[in-house]
């Protein structure tokens, strides 16, 4: 029989090549394995050939070019092959080599026969063990005690322990003490057969780290069926949680700004509502301090939140044309986002009285606004506004409501400010303390009362001025006694030592820094509070998380409501652990 007739009937898959190592002809259970083969290619890739752990081989590495290297055959070297479904079966390859009749090397034949079940199974096994040790994952095993059995290169980098000090230990060494608890659950539910699902808890790592990790715990069975353990993949989420962390943060404080701002709007509206004046005169006053705010939160958002640019927010406040006459002068200085706000309305009051009734009312008048540091570190800002060739001024009687905004709002931020009313025009000085550097504030007095004065007094605690002088006159319009208010934790604090309160409306937030302490020391003091917040309950001080919330943009009706329920008790004393 022709010897081609007989490779063509093997049911192995046989294939030669030339002595360059290319495939020349393949049998038909070849081509079934593999499919049709391409001419001028090697058999490497034609079969994608793989190794250990299911690495594909590299040319040299391929048996025909083991053989043609060094003129042997190769006998049982264990391949696995890619077939022409797109699956893999283990191999034995075996080459014979191709010689002429003066023993030159011609080629080289290769057969490849499967692998008995057995031996297909151990190269299963070994490839399962080559992607546990390559996952990005902790892969732990362990029994139905809790010891553990396994432990892959992946746990060794997130723990910090070995395989050798980890295996035969209990699975407990990783769990914090208020946790193991958990265990116990984990175990009960393996032996019923049950698989746990991306389970988020804390572990702890060699150096005492607590890790936030999610597990995925699976039953191991042996032959029988039985449950003798159990498979733990443990993933490090430490980065996802602090994510989801600062996530829940900054939509509080998204959701705080928004209802702040709706509060100072109220506030704004109410407080121009109060004094007299034609509604045409009330909506313009609005919308040019609705415009004020509107600057300073674009520059807010352009500094990504950090601060304003000072000389963009004053140029913004003036608006193009009257910046056009105005001098400018100053560092470069960043303000705060704090600050922002209410010192653009204490500029957006300057700038509208120069053009109503000061320099920029005349075709000659000039503003000029200079800006220096106060402090060799920084630590305060001296803000200078003088006008020039306008008309002359006197001052505003009564205090007028941008007087008192721009007082209000210095005030609400720690600066000072001080009008001067001359003959060749307005000068304003304004003194700012920085953040960096928070000076501790001076209480305000407060008088005592005065016959027929109620006798309920409210503390009031809130850094936003024009919310603060809403609040205080909407408390005073009600017959009640105002303390403060107090736009610092410091001044709060001192207050609370000095008066005696009867009810006490807390932001939940003042200039950046929890109220925990005064919520302590209003509790101390027997005294009925709320917090009045644009946050939700979760961002309340740890022990006052039960605490009544006036929530903002608030109402005259919801204010008088709060302070009904306190005083009557309805509301109780929000008492705190400490």
């Amino acid at each position: 029989m022709d010897p081609a007739l007989q490779i063509e009937a093997l049911p192995v898959a046989v294939f030669a090549t030339d002595a360059e190592g290319t495939v020349v002809s393949a049998n038909r259970a070849a081509v079934d394995l593999v499919g049709e083969v391409p001419p001028h290619r090697r058999l490497v890739e034609v079969a994608r050939l793989a190794g250990e752990h299911g690495r594909l081989l590299a040319s040299g590495e391929c048996p025909v070019d083991r053989s043609l290297a060094d003129g042997r055959p190769v006998r049982g070297l264990v391949l696995s092959v890619g077939r022409r479904d797109g699956s893999r079966i283990a191999v034995h390859a075996t080459t014979s080599l191709l010689r002429d009749a003066e023993g030159r090397l011609q080629g080289v034949v290769v057969m490849l026969s499967e692998i008995a079940e057995a031996r297909e199974a151990e190269f299963d096994r070994e490839r399962l063990a080559s992607i546990v040790s390559s996952s990005n994952d902790a892969i732990i095993s362990k029994t139905l005690q809790g010891t553990i059995t396994s432990w892959n290169d992946a746990a060794e980098r997130i723990f910090g322990y070995t395989a050798e000090d980890m295996i035969g230990t209990p699975v407990l060494r990783l769990i914090p003490p208020e946790l193991q608890h958990e265990e116990d659950i984990i175990l009960g539910k393996l032996a019923r057969g049950e698989r746990i699902e991306h389970f988020d808890t804390t572990r702890i790592t060699r150096d005492g780290r607590r890790l936030a990790v999610s597990l995925t715990v699976s039953p191991l069975r042996n032959r029988a069926g039985e449950i003798i353990g159990a498979s733990k993949i443990a993933r490090d989420v430490t980065e996802r949680k602090l994510a989801e962390m600062l996530q829940t943060r900054l939509f509080d404080e998204l959701n705080h700004r928004v209802k702040n701002m709706l509060a100072l709007i109220q506030s704004i509206a109410a407080a121009a509502l109060r004094q007299p004046g034609d509604p045409a005169e009330f909506v313009a006053g609005l919308n040019g301090r609705l415009r004020a705010l509107g600057i300073a939160h674009d520059l807010l958002v352009a500094g990504k939140m950090q601060g304003a640019d000072l000389h963009a927010l004053v140029r913004g406040q003036l608006g193009p044309e009257a910046a056009a006459r105005a001098e400018l002068a100053g560092p470069q200085t960043t303000v705060d986002p704090r600050v922002a706000i209410p010192l653009a309305l204490a500029l957006h009051e300057l700038a509208s009285n120069a053009r109503r009734h000061g320099a920029l009312s005349a075709p000659g008048g000039v503003v000029r606004v200079d800006w220096q540091a106060m402090a060799c570190d920084g630590s305060a800002l001296e803000i200078d506004w003088r006008e020039t060739g306008g008309p002359r001024i006197a001052a505003v009687p009564g205090d007028r409501l941008g007087a008192q905004m721009m007082r209000r709002s210095i005030a609400s931020i720690g600066g000072q400010l001080a009008l001067d009313y001359r003959s060749e025009g307005l000068v304003a000085r304004v003194e700012l303390p920085l953040p960096r550097d928070e000076a501790q504030s001076a209480a305000a007095p407060v008088e005592a009362p005065g016959p027929g004065q109620p006798a309920l007094r409210v503390l009031v605690v809130e850094d936003e001025a024009l919310i603060a002088m809403d609040l205080q006159a909407q408390l005073a319009g009600a017959g009640f006694a105002v303390i403060g208010p107090a736009g610092t934790i410091e001044e709060a604090m001192q207050l609370i030592g000095a008066h005696t309160l009867d009810a006490a409306l807390v932001d939940a937030n003042v200039r950046g820094r929890p109220v925990g302490e005064i919520a302590a020391a209003l509790t101390e003091r027997g005294v009925p509070f709320a917090f009045a917040t644009g946050y939700g309950r979760s961002a309340l001080p740890a022990s006052f998380q039960a605490a009544p919330i006036l929530a903002k943009p608030f109402g005259p009706d919801e204010v008088l409501a709060m302070i009904g329920q306190l005083t009557s008790g309805e509301a109780g004393v929000a008492a705190g652990s400490g």
